[in-house]
């Protein structure tokens, strides 16, 4: 069976998929929210706690160090700043994210150039046979042939996090 562009592209993700990581943006969130509620007066944080009423509270927009990405958090005073004495530990955090983020787009290299290198299903089972799970079915024995849409749909279901209950790897 001959491998199209979309063949490849889902591939790649797939792999991709199964490597595993950490969510740096969910770290640096929960430390800056403790951090907030930690800080809270008394009252305040007993109206926090009541989930209830909790949606009176105001969040303001909270810009983070770095490629950490900002959210909205219940800030008290800061005004949407980071405390002081976070800004380390979210750099630090920062520079970790970046690096995973490096070393999975030169995975990505390395595996599209793998893959790109054949032309057919057999050529990359022979190539890379513990990879054998990411080809996409060999159809042409039934004659059938998916689009290419259909192909790469679940690909792109599972980097959008499909099935929802699966478990973090």
């Amino acid at each position: 069976m001959r491998l199209n562009k979309y063949h490849k592209t889902a591939f790649v993700e797939s792999v991709l998929q199964d490597l595993p990581s950490t969510d740096y943006d969910e770290i640096a969130q929960k430390l800056v929210r403790d951090a907030m509620v930690e800080r809270m007066p008394a009252k305040v944080r007993a109206v926090y706690d009541d989930k209830d009423i909790r949606h009176w509270l105001r969040n303001e927009w909270v810009s983070m160090p770095g490629s950490l990405q900002n959210f909205y958090c219940l800030t008290g005073s800061n005004f949407g700043e980071v405390p002081g004495e976070l800004k380390e530990r979210l750099l630090e955090l920062s520079q970790l994210k970046h690096e995973q983020s490096s070393k999975k787009n030169a995975f990505s290299h390395k595996i599209r150039a793998a893959i790109d290198s054949c032309q057919t299903r057999k050529q990359a089972l022979e190539l890379m046979p513990e990879f054998e799970k990411y080809l996409p079915k060999d159809t042409t024995s039934t004659g059938v042939s998916n689009l290419p849409v259909i192909n790469n749909l679940v690909a792109e279901l599972v980097q959008a996090g499909w099935p929802k209950d699966k478990e973090a790897a």
